[in-house]
């Protein structure tokens, strides 16, 4: 069912973009929590059979159907590999290697993906020389916060780097579809049919790599997955595909380099982890290059009235 059209608000989206910092700033912690006690394509795959579940009754509350066509089940295969199956399953097994932080820096090296995918593929898609200064401006921030795991004895794997980044470079590519193909399939949906498609190919993946003696259900575990499903599945991609259809692509992949910032104020408020002056410098370092990347978008929201646009 396509998305009957209503006024949206600044609030809205800016709310919107809150929502998903906040909580997939938390899920590096949540996901390497739960990799103590699960193997990495199981407990990818358990999120997302459970997230899948959600998303049905959310579905079925608002009477939405799943899609029949061509055009929807084109897309929906290539979110699938390219957003949840291929990249989860690099994202889950390269964080045994290296620390939940370095996982995030590497991770933030999707606003370049996006800006170039987006280049390649939308038309008039242009990168003015402030977007690329902020951009750079705010990869030198996020890894001057980390700048202390890069080494060996901090537990540094280049095939652990590898595959964050290579997963990275996926979804970068999966969202410019969205954006291209996706503006009139509900959020909801489209969260769904994805999911449905990653929940099957990690469990295979699992069923033929993994050895299921090592799980343990414990509370960690259980607790990291309700909330990898609830929270860091079902509300931040349904949030996250609603701003796709109102936020450049390029301007919203810039979430990627705040939530590094959100997962070191919660060691800090729930480990004691101190933060020490070249966290501070990276903090602000992150935000001006947030800000400069903004500049354009930001004026252009300000003065642009509400607009009709799919709920």
């Amino acid at each position: 069912m396509s998305e009957s059209p209503r006024t949206i608000s600044r609030a809205q989206i800016i709310g919107g973009l809150i929502i998903v910092c906040l909580i997939w700033g938390s899920t590096w912690l949540a996901i390497k929590e739960g990799l103590a006690s699960i193997p990495p394509f199981f407990a990818a795959a358990v999120r997302f059979i459970l997230a899948s579940m959600l998303l049905r009754l959310i579905m079925a509350q608002q009477a939405e159907r799943v899609p029949t066509d061509k055009q929807y089940w084109t897309l929906i295969m290539e979110t699938g590999l390219l957003t949840y199956s291929i990249p989860f399953a690099l994202i889950y097994w390269g964080q045994r290697l290296i620390p939940s932080g370095l996982s995030s820096v590497l991770f933030a090296t999707y606003p370049f993906f996006v800006a170039l995918s987006a280049r390649a593929r939308v038309p008039g898609e242009r990168l003015p020389g402030m977007r690329v200064f902020g951009i750079l401006l705010g990869f030198v921030g996020v890894v001057a916060i980390f700048s202390g795991q890069l080494s060996v004895e901090a537990g540094f794997s280049p095939i652990g780097m590898t595959c964050i980044v290579i997963g990275a470079a996926l979804q970068a590519y999966a969202l410019v579809s969205v954006r291209l193909k996706g503006q009139n399939i509900h959020p909801a949906t489209l969260t769904f049919g994805g999911m449905i498609i990653g929940a099957a190919v990690l469990s295979a993946t699992s069923l033929l790599l993994e050895d299921y003696s090592r799980l343990v259900v414990d509370t960690r575990a259980i607790v990291s997955t309700l909330y990898l499903a609830a929270f860091g599945s079902v509300i931040t991609f349904i949030t996250y595909f609603w701003l796709v259809k109102h936020v450049n692509p390029v301007l919203l992949s810039l979430t990627a380099f705040v939530t590094p910032l959100i997962a070191v104020s919660l060691g800090s408020a729930v480990l004691d982890e101190h933060l020490g002056q070249r966290v501070l410098l990276g903090g602000l370092l992150v935000l001006s290059g947030v800000l400069f990347a903004n500049v354009s978008g930001m004026r252009s929201l300000m003065k642009k009235k509400p607009e009709e646009a799919p709920k």
